[in-house]
């Protein structure tokens, strides 16, 4: 069993310096790995240079499921090593377009289509290739935040409004930024709506002027 002392901040202390030192050739996974940031490490490897840095004793534990439930629950990322991520879905999005108070009541009125299978694959291949879903604009991740509860969750922005369109278009993957719901707000609070990399710019002015 793998004591309980083991935090998420030992194990972010870890990963890093195992990545770098490595690990024997028996030791290396054959069907999974921990994705964080720049890194994929073996999970059992992970949690064994955790529990040196977090000082506690680790007794015999097995890989697979327990291994990786423990780095879920703690809100790493693990995948298959065909990509396929284990325990971490994506969050779909709410649509915040219709807000229902309690009264029934029937409306008319044109929406533009949206298609949420892009939102997800965003996620999806930022999940798999950082390990997180870190602000576009702030750098805020949730799962650092709000650990397991926070897991998967992100928004996404339409950096070309949909709004703006005369036709149905293809949307890509490129074509969105992922934000945390405050710059999501702030990019929609005046027209024309700003881009990304335009808030991110207007964020370090202030930072910087502070």
């Amino acid at each position: 069993m793998i004591p309980d002392e083991i935090t998420r901040a030992h194990l972010k202390r870890a990963i890093p310096q195992l990545a770098l030192r490595g690990w024997p050739v028996r030791r290396r996974s054959t069907r999974y790995d921990l994705v964080d940031e720049l890194h994929r490490v073996p999970p059992k490897e992970a949690v064994r240079e955790a529990a040196t840095v977090a000082g506690v004793r680790l007794g015999r534990f097995s890989g697979g499921d327990e291994t990786n439930e423990f780095l879920r629950d703690r809100g790493f990322v693990v995948v298959g090593k065909n990509d396929v991520l284990l325990g971490v879905t994506p969050v779909q999005e709410a649509d915040d377009r219709s807000f229902p108070e309690g009264a029934i009541i029937f409306r008319l009125h044109q929406s533009r289509e949206r298609n949420g299978r892009a939102p997800l694959e965003a996620k999806r291949q930022r999940l798999v290739t950082t390990g997180d879903l870190a602000c576009d604009v702030c750098g805020f991740s949730f799962v650092q935040a709000y650990g397991a509860r926070g897991a998967g969750f992100i928004e996404a922005h339409h950096d070309e409004p949909l709004s703006q369109v005369r036709t149905r278009v293809r949307t890509r993957v490129e074509d969105l930024a992922l934000v945390c719901s405050n710059c999501h707000r702030m990019l929609h609070r005046t027209r024309p709506w700003l881009r990304a990399r335009e808030l991110c710019e207007l964020l370090r002015r202030e930072r910087d002027a502070s």
